[in-house]
């Protein structure tokens, strides 16, 4: 039993990186409040259909320079220039033509927010429910994980870190009656702390446990809840022994470019990974544990199982 667990232990190398890009949604903000309250669901996004630009009175779009009004990203339309309203065929403009002017413009401005806003969140769904539809697909060997409190560092213009400390098992979830995407947490396992799992130390790690009144390694902590700030400000005083960034209220990640000192941040996401054999080592030094006591069964007994 011994050598199996051996094999399955250095049968992988550490994934020092487990961040693909591609494959990761980041949070960057915390969600909306109702998504964050209570129970798994950690995040909930719908489809916002694009919504339909306001359109000028036919006597105000003879006066602006474009019939584009559904660009939300370009200049808001502008009435025609000086010159060409001031000429001898056409007057210049009333008074009451340029107020509806402008309260026109207050409409299309505050339709042109929305619709970046909603083009945002489409975006957002659209990346979800690639991840969702990926996680089923790739089920066998990838795993769908959220992450907090990325530890990174660069090495010669590459990754030499990038993996997030903290860990839960997520997966998202189709809600027909909303037309909306859920990201659940895994109501059956907890929290995992994967520091061990990827460092060493020749980095400047000590393996410290995690003893604290305020912390209860059986609770289910909720990855956007403030003793999670706590937890990594807690990790970085006991585990590390050198210089560390702490951006404990930094939900971007870093660039590579901003990585030639190791830091933490909290840069919470959504990922899809490679499925390791921790579960399969947990299950042989179990087996491995339960022969080594004193009632333990000699191999004689081991028909009668």
């Amino acid at each position: 039993m011994a050598h199996l667990l051996a094999q399955v232990r250095n049968s992988e190398r550490p994934e020092r990186d487990a961040i693909d890009d591609s494959n990761t949604y980041w949070f960057r903000r915390p969600p909306e409040e109702k998504a964050t309250s209570r129970g798994p669901v950690v995040m909930q996004v719908a489809y916002p259909p694009p919504p339909e630009p306001p359109l000028p009175s036919t006597e105000l779009r003879d006066l602006l320079d474009t019939t584009e009004y559904g660009n939300a990203d370009g200049p808001p339309p502008q009435l025609t220039g000086p010159d060409q309203q001031s000429s001898a065929t056409t007057p210049a403009l009333s008074d009451s033509e340029q107020r509806a002017y402008e309260a026109w413009l207050t409409v299309w401005t505050k339709w042109a927010e929305r619709e970046r806003n909603m083009r945002e969140e489409r975006a957002t769904y659209t990346h979800l429910e690639r991840l969702r539809r990926q996680s089923q697909q790739r089920g066998d060997a990838e795993e769908l994980v959220l992450g907090v409190g990325l530890l990174t560092s660069s090495n010669e213009g590459r990754w030499a870190i990038r993996r997030h400390l903290l860990i839960w098992n997520a997966t998202i979830i189709e809600d027909p009656a909303t037309d909306s995407l859920q990201v659940a947490l895994s109501l059956d396992q907890r929290m995992k702390i994967e520091d061990q799992d990827f460092l060493t130390s020749h980095e400047g790690y000590r393996a410290k446990r995690f003893e604290a009144p305020w912390f209860d390694t059986e609770a289910q902590l909720h990855p956007f809840s403030p003793e999670v700030v706590r937890l990594l400000q807690l990790w970085r005083r006991r585990c590390w022994d050198q210089a560390l960034l702490l951006g404990d209220d930094q939900w971007e990640p870093p660039l590579l470019d901003e990585a030639d000192t190791t830091r933490l941040t909290l840069a919470p996401a959504l990922f899809l990974r490679r499925r390791d054999r921790k579960g399969l080592e947990r299950v042989y030094r179990t087996i491995a544990d339960s022969l080594e006591g004193a009632d333990a069964p000699t191999p004689s007994d081991w028909h009668n199982w």
